[in-house]
């Protein structure tokens, strides 16, 4: 092979020759290697067509089809138990993900105004489009939440008195393993609400995390957090006494008891788990969104 080509050697080739190390270093049935094996010859055929026709795909030229990597993919893990393990250490969504500005939203009507940034993540040399557009969807369908919410209030006071809502993301973390999504939105009326929505992606996955993905299934995770949160709570009020954080207790039944499923999180550099709560949901208004870092000695992640 001509030094040109070496250097050329595309992502998708590079990960099929992967693969088919893969397969030749573990043990397996005769007919599932005869199914590999096809599958991959069928990949070479697919990408002498696309050269021969000059198809571009993503500005550049296009390497093994998404289709026959994605079938290779498929019968390898299927192969046995050594194989599917390795296809584990495979990303699904690259490191170099992108997260951009998909649309906003604006309105000014009277004295309610709405401004939303919804974000997208963009991968163009990702195999899996489908695991992308599904969080994508998400993330527009919590944007378009907010949207509605603006929407009906809008209808509701027929512009009469103040509305405002602000709604913008940040990128909190994005590595080989992880992309974690932050929407901050505020909303102002009489006074000012903040609320917090975080997408965290493992991109090993493709798929949305929830907290207890986090963790073994028999870590009892929620009531070791909520306890460690509770004491975090005691302390901080002990150390400031401007601080104020509602406990559940006999004297506050509406305070804060145990996180759930659904309970906003991320995890730091550290690896450690950080949950978030909205503003008044465990503090006063005056103390805004607040945040409690689970350290590693007190449970850590998988």
């Amino acid at each position: 092979m001509a030094e040109k080509d070496r250097n050329e050697i595309s992502a998708d080739e590079k990960r099929i020759a992967d693969m088919k190390q893969a397969y030749d270093t573990y043990p397996v049935s005769e007919e599932a290697l005869n199914r590999v094996r096809a599958g991959i010859e069928q990949a070479k055929q697919e990408k002498k067509g696309i050269k021969k026709n000059k198809i571009v795909r993503f500005g550049k030229t296009a390497g093994i089809s998404a289709a026959a990597a994605m079938a290779a993919i498929t019968l390898l893990a299927n192969s046995g138990e050594h194989i599917a393990k390795a296809m584990e250490q495979i990303p699904i969504i690259g490191a170099i993900a992108r997260v951009v500005t998909f649309r906003n939203y604006s309105d000014i009507n009277g004295n309610f105004e709405a401004y939303v940034d919804i974000p997208q993540i963009a991968e163009e040399n990702t195999d899996n489009q489908p695991a992308l557009e599904a969080i994508n969807k998400s993330i527009e369908e919590y944007a378009q939440e907010l949207i509605d919410m603006y929407e009906q209030n809008l209808q509701t006071f027929n512009g009469e008195g103040h509305y405002a809502l602000h709604s913008s993301y940040e990128v909190i973390r994005n590595d080989e393993r992880y992309l974690s999504i932050r929407i901050n939105s505020v909303v102002v009326m009489a006074g000012g609400n903040q609320f917090v929505k975080i997408f965290n992606v493992d991109k090993s996955t493709g798929k949305i995390m929830t907290l207890a993905d986090l963790f073994e299934e028999d870590d009892d995770y929620v009531t070791i957090i909520s306890d460690n949160i509770k004491t975090q709570m005691k302390e901080q009020m002990e150390k400031d006494e401007s601080l104020v954080y509602f406990i559940y207790s006999e004297e506050e039944p509406f305070g804060f008891d145990t996180i759930t499923e659904d309970t906003n999180f991320y995890l730091n550099e550290n690896n450690e788990p950080v949950i978030v709560f909205n503003e008044y949901e465990v503090a006063p208004g005056y103390m805004g969104v607040a945040e409690f870092t689970i350290p590693a000695d007190v449970i850590s992640v998988k």
